[in-house]
């Protein structure tokens, strides 16, 4: 079974900041291009990548299978991976890595940032709220609340090759976000609400409960993962 063999219903998203070295750099035709700077989505990402590139008629596209294209309008040209950029987009690259001179090329892994789903659930977990009132030597009272959070768990459907690109940790931590959008179409999307059903839910992952083979050939797992919202 191939990374890519099957669309995806779902992706689930993280977040990449450009502001530092590390994820912001790549050669064409020996000329260095820099994403401009910022906190980005990964569709966001790819689309910030595009402005430092659309000149040298390059673009970036990730497909409803979750693998990522990098083509040229016309010709070849050298390409090369300065950082980890070329990773992040999901060609399995190490930095100063040379793709040679060429015209298009197609990502060998599933992107860490943006990785398919084959399906996903989600449903919201009780958590009981603790309220304390203490009162110290001074005399003043201080009030406290925990578990004004949401906590939700996430069931996630991937194949294998999914599942090794959540285990890299990109989106085991930080913001991440889940979405029935490929990375073309998310950006004209909002947040899941009451009237708003089909919209994104963003979060912070707390942690895995498990890894659960949906097949005995292990091609297929569903990922069980607890998220944590802004809650009333």
């Amino acid at each position: 079974m191939t990374a890519f063999g099957q669309t995806a219903t779902a992706f689930l998203y993280g977040y990449v900041d450009t502001d530092f070295s590390g994820y912001r750099t790549m050669t064409l035709a020996g000329h260095t291009r820099t994403v401009a700077a910022g906190y980005y989505r990964c569709d966001a990402y790819i689309t910030a990548i595009n402005g430092a590139i659309a000149a040298d008629g390059w673009a970036v596209v990730s497909t409803a299978t979750g693998q990522t294209t990098l083509t040229k309008s016309s010709g070849t040209a050298a390409v090369g991976w300065t950082d980890r950029m070329g990773w992040l987009l999901g060609y399995d690259t190490e930095p100063e890595t040379l793709e040679g001179t060429i015209g298009s090329i197609a990502s060998r892994a599933v992107s860490p940032g943006a990785i398919p789903l084959l399906g996903a659930t989600w449903e919201q977990v009780e958590v009981l709220k603790e309220r304390q009132f203490v009162v110290d030597r001074s005399q003043r009272g201080h009030g406290y609340v925990f578990g004004t959070s949401r906590v939700w768990r996430w069931r996630l459907v991937m194949s294998s090759h999914a599942l090794e690109a959540l285990r890299t940790g990109w989106c085991l931590s930080g913001k991440v976000v889940i979405s029935a959008k490929d990375p073309t179409a998310l950006g004209t999307d909002s947040a899941w609400s009451a009237s708003n059903t089909g919209g994104y839910l963003e979060g912070v992952p707390i942690g895995v409960e498990g890894v659960q083979w949906i097949d005995s050939l292990q091609r297929t797992a569903q990922v069980s993962m607890l998220i944590t919202t802004a809650g009333p």
